[in-house]
């Protein structure tokens, strides 16, 4: 039995926005076992002791919309890789999530079997992987990558677990059956058209409520559920009445949609960041013109749709849903955000709302009894990786040593309120804890349809149970900071203003056996707040 003591930490419960100073947090054998006051916890036996020195600790967060295996918006060049090569690229890209704090990612459309396996046996270093397989399009839909001269029908940009074509309900319902055999947490299915997809608009409307159906049928048999990508109202609220549990993107939601997702529970994941990034960038780094139109359709209408949606009390999930280059922009999506939402708000959507849509509330999100493993210290200084294409954006990763590394708060205040000053130099970095079970029979008690390779009776414990995280605390400051955007004002472009897309300057130490991140940064005061 190992145990890890967290004394003088300041815990942010998200359900409620409150922090409350001088707690400390012991972990027994990787999980939470008693929070308390400092004076009142058991600290007799803790084989390491961390003093936080009143700085936060928040649980690890949560990206519910990625694309491991999509490392390109250049699709004819990604149809050249070989799957040697792009593997080698998605296992760095987990890599690099896990440094920027993001302990759970879920895939929706690339990550396989294999990838999660991986991951959980130690193999590489990466996020909790929640992954749905390969995504299900009809012919000419947004997951038929091919070009219009090419009528051969393979596999979307060579990788099969990206997305798969399924036309009819025989089809379907065959498709389906075979994602979810291979363990998929959930499925997805394209709805209408998208941005990248080289032969289909933003208003086609793809898929036949018979086809929808089977596959909501299929999914809610194993225990699982059906995703939709779409951005168009009708087409969304025809999917929930079919049985879908979540949307992603949903751009172009309307106030009656808005309030179907309230009547049943459903979750919607807007995915902010990759707009703007595809918008400044996209042409830069292989995107099509027509593609790059296409992404202007619904840019302006994002941030509309997320205010429509909050003040509505729609669910939402944090999600990034960025290609390859731009994925080191994974943070933005906070700076986003907090121009329709308070910084609490959207800690939310990355911690205790993110946990519900897989069904894992019970385990990851909050800081609490039997909800967590241990915090991970890098030993060493991991790569700095940047877009080649635009100018280098601060990211600081740090190294933590015993009683380092725990960030200021960063967190709870309206967008539009005036923040408190922080001090000039605020240190190191904040990090994320959380929960994790094992996937090995009788060693935790994670639900088995995260581990459903796990064969009955299997009792080898993985080599990487323990995986953690750090958050950068000036960069996830910043963007959680609310004087760092221009309130967002309906009826607007929703752009960001050129003050949202900056990043603070923070100086790295030279020191080997430390990292210290320092930018002048301020501190929002939290506040209690009662709302979920």
């Amino acid at each position: 039995m190992t145990t890890t003591l967290f004394t003088n930490a300041a815990v942010l419960d998200p359900v409620t926005g409150t922090r409350t100073p001088d707690q400390a947090v012991l972990i027994v054998d990787h999980r939470i076992r008693e929070t308390g006051p400092t004076t009142e916890v058991h600290t007799a036996t803790s084989d390491r002791i961390i003093d936080a020195g009143g700085q936060t600790l928040l649980p690890g967060l949560i990206d519910g919309h990625v694309h491991t295996y999509f490392q390109s918006l250049n699709l004819p060049l990604m149809q050249s890789w070989l799957p040697s090569y792009l593997i080698p690229k998605a296992v760095r890209s987990l890599q690099d999530m896990l440094q920027r704090g993001f302990t759970t990612v879920r895939d929706t459309g690339g990550a396989d079997f294999a990838l999660a396996q991986a991951v959980d046996d130690g193999i590489i270093a990466g996020p909790r992987l929640i992954y749905g397989g390969a995504a299900l399009s009809q012919t000419g839909g947004h997951g038929d990558g091919r070009q219009p001269g090419d009528v051969s029908r393979n596999d979307c940009c060579r990788c099969p677990s990206i997305a798969r074509i399924a036309d009819g309900p025989d089809e379907v319902r065959a498709a389906a059956r075979d994602v979810l055999r291979t363990g998929a947490h959930h499925l997805k299915l394209m709805l209408s058209g998208g941005v990248s997809s080289p032969t289909d608009s933003i208003s086609s409307v793809q898929y036949s409520n018979e086809e929808i159906a089977v596959a909501a049928r299929e999914a809610t048999a194993a225990g699982r559920y059906v995703t939709g990508h779409t951005y168009l109202a009708a087409a969304i609220a025809n999917a929930l009445d079919l049985g879908l549990r979540c949307i992603e993107h949903g751009n172009l939601i309307d106030e009656t949609t808005a309030r179907k997702f309230v009547d049943k529970d459903a979750f919607l994941v807007p995915t902010l960041a990759t707009y703007h990034a595809m918008d400044e960038v996209g042409l830069e780094i292989g995107m099509t013109k027509s593609s790059h139109d296409k992404n202007r359709e619904v840019l302006d209408a994002g941030l509309s749709a997320l205010e429509l949606a909050h003040r509505t009390g729609v669910n939402l999930v944090y999600g990034t849903d960025l290609i390859g280059e731009m994925q080191v922009r994974q943070l933005d999506e906070f700076t986003l955000r907090t121009q329709v939402q308070r910084p609490i708000d959207v800690i939310r959507s990355a911690t205790t709302t993110a946990a519900r849509l897989p069904g894992l509330e019970g385990h990851i999100g909050t800081v609490a009894p039997r909800r967590i493993r241990r915090p991970h210290h890098r030993r060493r200084r991991p790569a700095q990786r940047h877009l080649r294409t635009h100018p280098p954006r601060p990211m600081p990763v740090p190294r933590h040593e015993e009683g380092r590394g725990i960030s200021q708060d960063p967190l709870t205040s309206s967008a539009h309120e005036s923040p408190v000053p922080a001090p000039a130099a605020s240190t190191s970095a904040m990090v994320s804890i959380e929960v994790w079970s094992s996937r090995a029979t009788g060693v935790g008690s994670a639900p088995r349809r995260l581990r459903p390779w796990a064969a009955p009776g299997r009792s080898r414990e993985p080599r990487n149970r323990f995986r953690s995280a750090a958050t950068p605390c000036s960069a996830l400051q910043q963007r959680l900071r609310p004087s760092s955007v221009e309130p967002y004002q309906p009826g607007t472009s929703g752009r960001p203003t050129p003050s949202s897309r900056s990043l603070p300057q923070a100086a790295h130490s030279s020191d080997s056996s430390t990292c210290a991140c320092t930018a002048t940064t301020t501190v929002p005061t939290i506040t209690p707040s009662n709302s979920g």
